[in-house]
């Protein structure tokens, strides 16, 4: 798969050490903010921190305008088409431990 400028790459890191590259397909994450289910698209995603045992109490969504949420990521999966290969995986947002974005430069 090779990315265009405008384009965003994505590194999925999994709770098991696994890292992948490519592009999360989903278009945007709901998460719950004091009660409120926020939906915010993907492509204003910077990173989502999901919570963990290292301290990170509650999932955390930073997007490219400096806001932070957060909350509870309420996907259940992210999709996720490989930069090598073009294979599409479907990973469980329970494995998860990071998803970080970035914008293709021109």
């Amino acid at each position: 798969m090779r990315l265009r400028a405008g384009e965003w790459k994505h590194t999925v890191t999994m709770r098991s050490g696994d890292l992948y590259v490519g592009e999360v397909l989903d278009k945007e994450v709901s998460i719950k903010v004091h009660g409120s289910p926020i939906r915010v698209p993907m492509a204003k995603v910077v990173w989502i921190l999901f919570a963990n045992q290292y301290g990170v109490p509650r999932d955390q969504v930073q997007l490219v305008t400096g806001t932070a949420l957060s909350g509870s990521v309420k996907n259940k999966t992210f999709q996720v088409r490989l930069q090598d290969d073009g294979l599409v995986m479907r990973l469980p947002t329970k494995d998860i431990l990071t998803i970080q974005g970035m914008e293709i430069g021109g």
